[in-house]
């Protein structure tokens, strides 16, 4: 039977073994590395504005699972020092509140940029909030990645505007690995059909042809049903519609391309699909 009791932890209270001491003294000297405290709490609050400059806002989870810290103050110290707005989601959950930046905060991290992009979110109204779920899904995924070692750099949507190529898919984001990859990572909550299918699956192939500099594409979903779908029809030597419209504005069927066995899903195939946990 479970209790609401709240136990008191066996370990309060008591000192700290002398062998622990020197164990979390070692941690924060490995965290820490050239750096003076000082330094690094100022390197890890640049760290935090730029991802929210890179993707435009963020949550307070994803902040702090990037600030590699157990201090749950940080983000709202960045608010109260007017380099981050907190503002409160219009459904009120799972996710309360979201943050972007302020003018001081978009300032602090343009002064410290090598390339600068548009920022869109000084008021934070503009934020589509009906897609607060699929872009933070983005964000996770990435962090969780980074924070694994895996990933060198990345881009966002926002950093990648100026890259845009007709009839190739833009992905939600894309990551430089340490191995010399790049891999463009979609986020898909809910299925394509038909035409807009069809369309994406011509995009993805061309995103990944010879002269792209994508090395793999990714799908990422929550939803084992939208996996079972899309690794059907992203298949090697499967024939997909090419739509075009015509001379009256209506689209109609113009021919057909095959998967190529390269790039389908399989084994080896550059298009690969995985299944995330719903939260």
């Amino acid at each position: 039977m479970n209790s609401n009791t709240k136990r008191k932890d066996p370990r309060a209270g008591k000192p700290l073994s002398e062998e622990r001491k020197l164990q979390l003294q070692e941690q924060r000297k490995a965290k820490l590395g050239d750096l003076t405290p000082n330094q690094y709490a100022k390197e890890r609050d640049y760290k935090l504005l730029r991802w929210v400059w890179k993707w435009g806002y963020s949550s307070k989870v994803i902040l702090q699972k990037l600030s590699e810290s157990s201090r749950h103050g940080i983000v709202n110290r960045l608010v109260k020092n007017g380099f981050l707005a907190d503002t409160k989601t219009e459904s009120g959950g799972p996710v309360a509140s979201f943050f972007t930046l302020t003018e001081k905060g978009l300032a602090e991290v343009e002064r410290q940029a090598d390339r600068l992009h548009f920022y869109p979110y000084l008021d934070p109204y503009k934020v589509r909030q009906n897609t607060l779920h699929h872009d933070l899904m983005a964000q996770n995924y990435t962090v969780k990645n980074g924070i694994a070692g895996q990933i060198t750099k990345y881009d966002t949507p926002l950093t990648m505007r100026v890259m845009s190529a007709r009839n190739v898919k833009e992905p939600d984001c894309a990551w430089y690995m340490t191995n010399g990859e790049v891999i463009a990572i979609e986020i898909e909550l809910t299925k394509k059909w038909e035409r807009d299918f069809d369309e994406f699956r011509l995009k993805v192939v061309n995103a990944l042809d010879n002269t792209s500099r994508y090395s793999k594409f990714y799908l990422v979903t929550d939803s084992k049903a939208i996996a079972k779908s899309y690794k059907e029809g992203m298949k090697p030597g499967t024939l997909v519609p090419i739509w075009k419209k015509n001379v009256h504005g209506k689209w109609n069927i113009h021919g057909q391309f095959e998967i190529p066995e390269e790039i389908g899903y399989g084994p080896t195939g550059l298009f690969q699909i995985y299944l995330m946990e719903a939260k």
